[in-house]
């Protein structure tokens, strides 16, 4: 398989990785997942004690994690034999087949070789280690340095394994998506052609190319997170809008006072706007 064939595929799953994502926040809803994974497999309706059992979790857990998973329309409850039981709904369904698509192997040429990217210990993990990697290339690709440490990417993922299944998988031809470097002795990691293109086809990146107000906020935070780009932003207008009224009592300059008001409503202002930018 081509390097050109393998960044496609690897662009189309982090796109596909990215709405999933939205409907269940992997690295923060693994109960979630697992509970989904585990009544694709069963086929039939399983009981809520059954799922605690088998995810490992309280009773209590498993009933919150149900009812987020009801909201969104992804699972269904029936009464067997005076007890509740749970099965996926149609939405389910069809959520667990694309997340089963974004997970199939990629192989290397026409043969049955199959390419261990990333290293495959469960579903749960191997879902969580993809939208990391998505992290890792989109923090670097807009990093000012062009490269990260990988301290600092410990930071960003939080989990050393799963930095270390990355770093281990997507370092080496021929899915060589990373390059790791030296700078001034220190470990630290860059985009490699692959990732570039991949960093090209990413959401993060059309967000920075068509919208102006996203493209000069992310140059001005040195982040392409919108959640951070907005607590940036709330945090300095409050700063500003609160020395506009320290301002203001102790009889300042009113061009001054307006000044500060007006920064911080622009701020506010630019916030509201960046919620809305569709990359999260």
């Amino acid at each position: 398989m081509s390097s050109e064939v393998i960044t496609d595929t690897y662009s189309r799953k982090i796109m596909l990785l990215k709405t999933l994502d939205s409907m269940i926040d992997f690295s923060k809803a693994s109960n979630q997942l697992s509970i989904v994974l585990y009544l694709y497999n069963t086929k039939t309706p399983v009981s809520v004690s059954e799922l605690a059992r088998v995810i490992g979790d309280t009773r209590k857990s498993i009933l919150d994690s149900l009812r987020k998973l009801e909201k969104k329309e992804l699972i269904s409850k029936t009464m067997v034999n005076g007890e509740l039981h749970i099965s996926l709904s149609q939405k389910g369904e069809e959520y667990v087949k694309k997340l089963i698509e974004l997970l199939h192997p990629i192989k290397a040429s026409n043969d049955d070789n199959v390419l261990q990217v990333p290293v495959r210990l469960n579903l749960a993990k191997e879902v969580i280690t993809s939208l990391n990697l998505y992290k890792i290339i989109v923090k670097i690709g807009f990093s000012r340095k062009g490269w990260l440490l990988v301290d600092e990417l410990k930071n960003l993922v939080g989990d050393e394994k799963i930095l270390t299944i990355i770093l281990d998988s997507f370092t080496m031809p021929p899915t060589r998506v990373l390059r790791r470097i030296k700078i001034a002795g220190r470990d630290a990691v860059e985009l490699d052609k692959m990732g570039q293109e991949i960093l090209r086809k990413s959401l993060h990146y059309a967000a920075f190319r068509s919208n102006i107000i996203y493209r000069l906020l992310v140059r001005l935070t040195g982040t392409p997170w919108v959640f951070e780009i907005m607590r940036f932003l709330s945090i300095t207008s409050f700063v500003i809008l609160a020395l506009s009224i320290l301002l203001l009592v102790v009889n300042a300059s009113p061009a001054l006072i307006a000044v500060g008001f007006l920064t911080a409503l622009i701020l506010l202002s630019l916030g509201i706007t960046v919620s809305y930018i569709k990359v999260e």
